[in-house]
């Protein structure tokens, strides 16, 4: 009996290793690479000459944050499939994308280059560009980079949040449908409205309050009053 325990100790933690492992380096499973600007993209079979468009993109809308790094180098993974996504990122298997704050790894759910999409395996704002995506998941590396990673986990999210959909100038939750949402005080209870509304207090306090994103990091916010200043000013300007 105290064989069979061992054994299926050693078995559970070998596989429990191999998994850790394979989350962290999940190049040795991925037989093509590109290395282009900032970026190196890993895919499972060639990647169409439209990726390059994309990256571009991408790259143009990072610039805009002042955290910026120009030598960073990100590793972008392209799954085949949902399961392949879940089982590279196991807490977040219904998002988008996902970045590991060890590795820094960017794993992205199937997407289509031709068209520049990516479809989350959910129901409902289950599609954005492909470009806006690796924005808004590199601004996380850019964020935990300048915060460290300890800080970092402890980031309130709709900082985090909020900053990478800004710098990304796009959320999955349609703009005109969201602004009546925000400015009717009719709020969706859905994490992509929730992103929407996190980016729109980023936008206030930048644009309007002209704060720095890392004075905002570093500052801590009454939230209901940042949610009531920001209806305020934008919903207000809206109607002018």
């Amino acid at each position: 009996m105290k064989r069979n325990a061992e054994r299926i100790f050693v078995f559970i933690f070998i596989l429990l290793f191999i998994i850790s492992l394979t989350e962290l380096y999940p190049q040795m499973f991925y037989k093509y690479k590109i290395r282009y600007l900032n970026f190196i993209v890993y895919s499972h079979s060639p990647l169409k000459k439209g990726i390059y468009l994309i990256l571009n993109d991408a790259e143009t809308r990072i610039m805009r944050s002042k955290l910026y790094y120009p030598y960073l180098e990100q590793n972008i993974f392209m799954c085949n499939s949902y399961t392949e996504f879940a089982f590279l990122c196991p807490f977040e298997r219904s998002s988008f994308a996902c970045n590991n704050p060890i590795s820094k790894n960017i794993i992205l759910c199937p997407s289509d280059i031709t068209s520049n999409k990516i479809e989350r395996n959910g129901r409902g704002n289950s599609t954005r560009t492909l470009s806006g995506t690796i924005s808004h998941e590199t601004t996380h590396t850019l964020v935990r980079m300048y915060l460290g990673l300890w800080k970092y986990l402890f980031i309130s999210r709709w900082k985090n949040e909020g900053y990478c959909d800004y710098i990304a100038d796009e959320s999955s939750y349609s703009y005109d449908k969201g602004m009546e949402e925000f400015c009717l005080i009719q709020n969706d209870n859905s994490p992509s409205f929730e992103y929407f509304k996190f980016r729109l207090y980023i936008k206030f306090l930048i644009e309007d309050r002209k704060l720095s994103i890392k004075r905002i990091l570093n500052t801590n916010f009454n939230i209901s009053t940042l949610d009531k200043n920001t209806r305020d000013f934008i919903c207000q300007k809206n109607e002018n």
